[in-house]
């Protein structure tokens, strides 16, 4: 009897054994990650602004995406139950992890964002105030946002959807910088803004009038609409405008007077000076 408690009790024991085996084996089984998942990410690298790129997941059931690593965030957007659109606006790079409803981990994909290969094209580089805008026409990006970002003021139109024109006022330097929808900085171009080559001549040639006469001044090389002001001395100049290149000066007081020629812009294009003396 009692050799018949120990063997029934040793045959318990081997039964809650094996139970437990299995129990303990089923719930391993059960959460043990899929054994033939595959992640396909095309392309695995993307321009900004150029369109997602697509994750698909074959081999797991309700696979769940997660952002796990990198320094750029991205929006990950579910099209179907075993597919995901990745839509970067940062350059960087950015690490996905597949997981099954037990948290497990079924794989990663590591997504690299850069920005597109755009050209600027400044023509021409250095203008002269009045003689036309500079054109800059920018390839390789849909929509691209124009900006002002140093030098003097330059006023900018748009032209078409790719290409500006930059009209200057003031002689110095500007600089424009290209930026995408997303306020990435794609590149920049520094336009030079001189004063035209304008020469003055005073027929006759002289530095001396006496009161009441009369010399012709001509000048040349000048852009746009031109003024002559008196703009200095203790003399006095009649002056008059007799062609849109030439002006009758007069003297009429006597001493020195200086006059300069003046851009529409109001630049001053140069000077000259005379002395008047007495009849």
């Amino acid at each position: 009897m009692h050799k018949h408690k120990k063997l029934t009790s040793l045959v318990l024991s081997l039964v809650i054994v094996a139970l437990t085996a299995a129990y303990s084996f089923a719930a391993s089984a059960q959460q043990s990650p899929s054994a033939n998942v595959t992640l396909a990410l095309t392309p695995e690298t993307i321009e900004i602004g150029a369109g997602p790129a697509t994750l698909k997941i074959t081999g797991a059931v309700g696979p769940i995406l997660r952002q796990t690593g990198g320094n750029v965030g991205v929006n990950i957007q579910k099209t179907d139950d075993a597919s995901f659109t990745l839509i970067a606006t940062k350059v960087g790079s950015a690490t996905f992890s597949v997981f099954d409803q037990y948290n497990n981990n079924l794989g990663s994909k590591t997504l690299t964002i850069k920005l597109p290969n755009v050209t600027l094209a400044l023509t021409p580089e250095t203008i002269e105030l009045g003689a036309g805008p500079a054109t800059l026409k920018i390839t390789g990006l849909a929509g691209p946002i124009l900006r002002q970002t140093g030098g003097n003021e330059v006023n900018i139109q748009k032209t078409d959807a790719a290409s500006f024109n930059l009209i200057a006022t003031k002689v110095g330097s500007a600089t424009f910088s290209v930026f995408d929808q997303f306020g990435n900085n794609l590149g920049s171009k520094t336009l030079t803004i001189k004063l035209p080559n304008v020469t003055l001549a005073l027929t006759p040639e002289t530095t001396e009038l006496v009161q009441g006469q009369a010399a012709t001044l001509k000048i040349t090389g000048a852009v746009g609409p031109i003024s002559l002001k008196q703009t200095g001395g203790n003399g006095g100049i009649n002056i008059l405008k007799t062609t849109p290149e030439s002006f009758k000066l007069r003297a009429t007081l006597v001493g020195r007077a200086t006059f300069s020629v003046f851009d529409q812009f109001n630049n001053n294009l140069g000077s000259k000076t005379l002395t008047i003396t007495k009849q």
